[in-house]
């Protein structure tokens, strides 16, 4: 079993990078500060490098079986890089990639991990109710959400977790993160419908707050159009 490792050019030289890399896929546990996530199908953890902080993700496999069959497909730390390298080259913020690490046995891969940078700042439910937050910068903040999604699937991507965990307000505004489910897609029914499926889990995330669900299927049906729009509400939501 031989060790494949990427790591982004400029995160090459920082300070603790190598004793990580010796652990992987190990995650130690003197660098970690918190930890987001630890179920059967991942551990999801924040880490500090140098002065630099980290999110690290950890692919689990909950039975020998699910191993298996995940072997011989791309892994979702690999999808993290690719889309990660992706939406820069969009100009599209997003969190950026660092390392992706895969126990490689032919064309098979085990024990997939993923760190990128961890984006701070409010995610976007905290940020667009927050009580400093007036009318017009709820309003302007919210069409800039829906702007960069639309640019996203205009290169033919779809982000597939819009979850309001994963878009974070940073310096750069709204800014994609857990991006282990965007996908390329040709032209085609697979495509509008994961497309679709963006929109919809965008107005999901606000089912509890019924005026802010109101602004953002407004707004999305302002960028669609009428026609993509009924698309978008033809079936009933739900969980």
């Amino acid at each position: 079993m031989r060790r494949k490792l990427l790591i982004e050019k400029q995160w090459q030289d920082l300070e603790g990078l190598d004793s990580l890399l010796r652990e992987l896929p190990d995650i130690p546990e003197s660098r970690i500060t918190h930890r987001l996530k630890d179920k059967a199908m991942s551990l999801v953890a924040r880490l500090r490098l140098g002065d630099q902080e980290m999110v690290a993700k950890r692919y689990r496999c909950a039975t020998p079986m699910k191993r298996w069959t995940r072997a011989v497909r791309r892994s979702k730390a690999w999808r993290s890089w690719w889309a990660c390298g992706r939406l820069a080259e969009l100009g599209i913020p997003a969190m950026e990639r660092v390392i992706c690490f895969e126990h490689r046995v032919g064309p098979l891969q085990f024990d997939p991990v993923f760190i990128g940078t961890w984006v701070s700042g409010p995610n976007m439910i905290e940020h667009l109710t927050a009580e400093h937050m007036d009318e017009a910068r709820v309003l302007a903040d919210a069409r800039e959400i829906i702007a960069r999604v639309g640019r996203i699937h205009a290169a033919g991507l779809a982000h597939g977790d819009l979850n309001w965990t994963n878009i974070r307000f940073s310096e750069r505004g709204p800014t994609f993160v857990d991006l282990d489910d965007t996908r390329a897609y040709r032209p085609g029914p697979r495509r509008d419908y994961r497309m679709t499926r963006d929109w919809r889990v965008l107005i999901y995330n606000w089912r509890d707050r019924p005026e802010m669900a109101e602004l953002f299927r407004e707004l999305v049906r302002e960028h669609l159009g009428d026609a993509a729009y009924e698309r978008v509400m033809a079936r009933p939501f739900r969980s």
